[in-house]
């Protein structure tokens, strides 16, 4: 599934990798909200980190429950981890 994260001070988060075609690897906390919207996230941050999250590790998704109070913002809770990102400023 393909996700988006806002973040500001990127260089504060654990980067393993950086490259040049604004790839990098980084390691996130156990648990990690992403959105499904890129919009959306573009609220939280001035960089827009986007994966491709494997579905065992989703926790939790919109469609998941018919009625939630995380339904507005397309959230979508991921077992953290390493993952490959890309990284744009907006």
């Amino acid at each position: 599934m393909t996700l988006h994260r806002g973040v500001n001070a990127l260089e504060d988060h654990a980067i393993f990798e950086r490259r040049r075609d604004g790839l990098v690897t980084l390691r996130f906390n156990n648990l990690v909200s992403f959105s499904q919207d890129r919009d959306v996230a573009g609220c939280f941050g001035d960089t827009i980190l986007t994966v491709r999250a494997p579905v065992a590790k989703i926790l939790f998704f919109n469609e998941l429950l018919p009625s939630h109070p995380l339904k507005g913002e397309g959230e979508v809770l991921v077992v953290g981890g390493d993952y490959h990102a890309e990284a744009r400023r907006l």
